[in-house]
């Protein structure tokens, strides 16, 4: 019989793992296309999980994006006060 914890436990890295894949998808779209791609949009998969992941998962899952969005602006052409 599987317990509670664990059952959450698998449940937290699914979603967590379908939010890195789509965190990494969004800054491979700002490696390829920057001017197309919103640098803000990095922060969707971070909204998200603030309202699917629990407690325990989401400050790795905070650390993933903030690499996320140093490595995103990494591709951005300039910075402008615009």
């Amino acid at each position: 019989m599987i317990d509670a914890g664990r059952r959450w436990a698998a449940t937290d890295l699914g979603i967590a793992s379908v939010l890195v894949l789509a965190l990494a998808a969004v800054v491979a779209g700002i490696a390829v296309r920057p001017e197309d791609v919103p640098l803000n949009l990095v922060f969707l998969p971070l909204v998200l999980g603030i309202l699917f992941l629990s407690s325990r998962v989401l400050p790795w899952f905070a650390g993933c994006v903030i690499l996320g969005l140093v490595g995103a602006a990494y591709f951005q052409q300039e910075y402008t006060a615009r």
